[in-house]
């Protein structure tokens, strides 16, 4: 080790994903003392770990995804360039569902409480393409009353 920002980054990454981010403190490295804080953390899942090697090899992620915390949820929602959108309970390697929603995910999803149905979520989904027209751009609603979708 050489730095306090690598013996930071060694702890983030053995952090387990339903945990909250460690906290960071003082370190000695090369007899100096040195601090590292966050600006901002959130545990997500690398899809390089081979514990997520469930997505199709041809998944491309361009977009960040989304921690849904909720009362009732507490999921990672991720959607790829092809237009598939992915739900992990928070801390599973596996997908609580995938939709293929088609065209591009063009931004991070968003969960929501709906509010027509008590204990049911909408999740939020900015796109492009096939899932949009006639429209270049959009935002797909979906229901998700817990799997079935």
């Amino acid at each position: 080790m050489n730095s306090a920002l690598e013996l930071a980054i060694n702890q983030l990454q053995s952090t387990p994903l339903n945990q909250p981010c460690p906290s960071l403190g003082s370190y000695t490295v090369n007899q100096q003392t040195a601090a590292v804080s966050y600006q901002s953390c959130a545990l997500v899942p690398d899809r390089r770990s081979p514990q997520f090697a469930r997505f199709p090899a041809s998944s491309q992620f361009t977009v960040d995804g989304t921690l849904a915390q909720l009362p009732g949820l507490n999921d990672y929602m991720v959607g790829d360039a092809s237009g598939t959108v992915y739900d992990f309970v928070s801390g599973n390697a596996s997908p609580r569902w995938a939709r293929a929603l088609g065209g591009s995910v063009t931004g991070p999803p968003l969960v929501m409480l709906d509010p027509g149905h008590p204990g049911q979520f909408l999740d939020i989904v900015p796109a492009s393409g096939a899932s949009c027209a006639p429209s270049p751009f959009c935002v797909n609603v979906v229901s998700d009353d817990g799997g079935s979708r």
